[in-house]
């Protein structure tokens, strides 16, 4: 049976974006924390944190709007759509506006965090007002972002997203280098978002003319479905901020705001890798809903089997060579003071991630079948855990012990008890699911941590290229295993798909 083809070219079309993204973060983070110093990129890691916590204001709304969304798109059901559309919004609007009288707050925080901070407290206020207007106007308008994701037009979302990130470099390296500093970031931010907000309500109203916004459309029984979807979906939220921007307050508590840096740089790379099986993944929530909504359970299924495969091959790949090629790869990117302090900390957080996020689409599925009450309350278990361990190893291991108090938990969460929990809500025999889905990726696996262990003996590592060829040389492995392990018998079934000519008529069909 065949994944539709939107599905695929929705994957496609985030990993190109996602590929572009990473490529301009990976270019400019050695400038940006080389122009600013390790303290003031600390504390501007610390302003991100802070303000991040203001997202959880979305109230799960958004993942309500991109669930009805693609449902009701799918039945064409236009009146029940402008309902979705304008309830969201008069409540994005009124979140907004919560969110600017809280950012007001921020500021008195600081102090209670950096005793002697090394920028003028004017400047750290300014960035904080800047970064909270900046996520205060994104709720309103990111509901254009949620309506092209439910329209499932991925492609448009991200080659906006891509203009912007090319202009936001640029704008970022020629401010930097006159002397431009945090504020200039925060503004940077700012115009990027309104620009790209302004373009994709024109593309909205162009995908789906029949949307019309005016607030008399909005409606309480709307509200009270969007609410009943959202409740679970905010929790997640609280959870996921609990656990992506707690780690750099509690470093600055027990340890200095020039630490948040070494851990920052190895977190962000695993965020890159998080953001590459999301763009994955994302995709999967409005297919999975449109899904349900026309019965066809078949196509569900296939997902979550298809989508776990192929997610955990991506991650296992990449995980092994980042974890493998860490110390070279950060003495080379960022400098030898990141190579001894980031390297670790990468390899403890990598290796239980790269199991992890390939089960990230067992969220997607729950998400897509509306039965994430269960995943909401096993993320607050896992934010709670996660902060617990974390202030409790960091006083005797220092940012091991933070590294280690994130990845413990996650593991537990997305490796063990995500994967059992979903077989059985979708009445799938969990023994079939790991002989389909997950041992074929380790078998695959294994030829290519033989070839690591060898290249890290007799291949040392001292420049780009020389990491380029181990990288290159591991891929190879990496891939003639997986065709013998899973794409050789898969590539049976792709033969006959109807976008092949990406990869010799490859597409995403598989037996049904």
């Amino acid at each position: 049976m065949a994944l539709k083809t939107d599905v695929v070219r929705n994957i496609l079309s985030n990993w190109g974006g996602f590929a572009i993204n990473i490529l301009i973060a990976m270019a400019l983070s050695p400038f940006i924390v080389h122009t600013l110093g390790a303290t003031v990129y600390g504390i501007w890691i610390l302003i991100g944190s802070l303000t991040g916590y203001l997202s959880i204001f979305d109230l799960g709304v958004r993942t309500s709007l991109v669930k009805y969304i693609s449902e009701y798109h799918a039945q064409k059901n236009f009146s029940a759509l402008n309902e979705v559309y304008n309830t969201s919004m008069m409540v994005f609007l009124g979140i907004g506006a919560l969110t600017l009288a809280v950012t007001l707050a921020l500021p008195s925080l600081f102090p209670l965090l950096i005793s002697e901070p090394s920028l003028a407290p004017e400047i750290i206020r300014d960035s904080i007002y800047i970064v909270g207007v900046n996520i205060a106007l994104a709720f309103p308008l990111g509901v254009y972002g949620g309506l092209l994701s439910g329209f499932q037009r991925y492609d448009i979302s991200n080659l906006i997203d891509i203009v912007s990130a090319i202009l936001k470099a640029v704008a970022t390296v020629l401010l930097l280098q006159r002397g431009g500093g945090l504020v200039a970031l925060a503004m940077i931010a700012l115009v990027a978002t309104l620009l790209a907000s302004l373009i994709r309500i024109i593309v909205v109203h162009r995908v789906c003319p029949e949307l019309n916004w005016h607030l008399r459309l909005a409606s309480r029984a709307t509200l009270r479905k969007i609410s009943s979807y959202g409740v679970f979906s905010f929790l997640v939220i609280i959870a996921g901020r609990i656990i992506f921007y707690t780690d750099s307050v509690v470093i600055t508590t027990f340890l200095n705001v020039a630490a948040v840096a070494y851990f920052a740089v190895a977190a962000n790379l695993i965020e890159y890798l998080r953001k590459l099986v999301k763009s994955m993944t994302t995709v999967f929530v409005p297919a999975i809903s449109s899904y349900k909504a026309t019965g066809q359970t078949d196509r569900l299924r296939q997902l979550l089997f298809h989508g776990s495969k192929y997610t955990l091959l991506l991650t296992l790949l990449a995980g092994m060579i980042m974890a493998a090629y860490s110390r070279e790869f950060f003495t080379l990117w960022m400098g030898p003071e990141f190579g001894d302090r980031s390297a670790t900390v990468l390899v403890i957080l990598i290796l239980p991630q790269m199991v992890a996020l390939g089960m990230y689409n067992f969220g997607s599925v729950l998400y897509g079948i509306a039965k994430h009450r269960a995943l909401a309350f096993a993320s607050l278990v896992e934010a709670a855990a996660n902060l617990l361990l974390s202030i409790v190893l960091i006083k005797k291991y220092g940012l091991i012990g933070v590294a280690l108090g994130t990845a413990l938990p996650q593991f537990v969460n997305y490796v063990i008890w995500l994967p059992v929990y979903t077989c059985r809500a979708l009445a799938i025999p969990f023994g079939a699911y790991l002989r389909a889905a997950i041992l074929p990726p380790f078998l695959a696996a294994i030829p290519l941590g033989v070839a690591l262990l060898l290249m890290k003996s007799f291949l040392p590592v001292s420049s780009w290229s020389g990491l380029a060829v181990c990288a290159t040389l591991g891929s190879a492995v990496f891939g003639l295993s997986s065709w013998r392990f899973l794409l050789r018998h898969d590539l049976h079934y792709f033969a006959n798909s109807r976008i092949g000519a990406i990869f010799g008529r490859l597409g995403l069909q598989t037996k049904s």
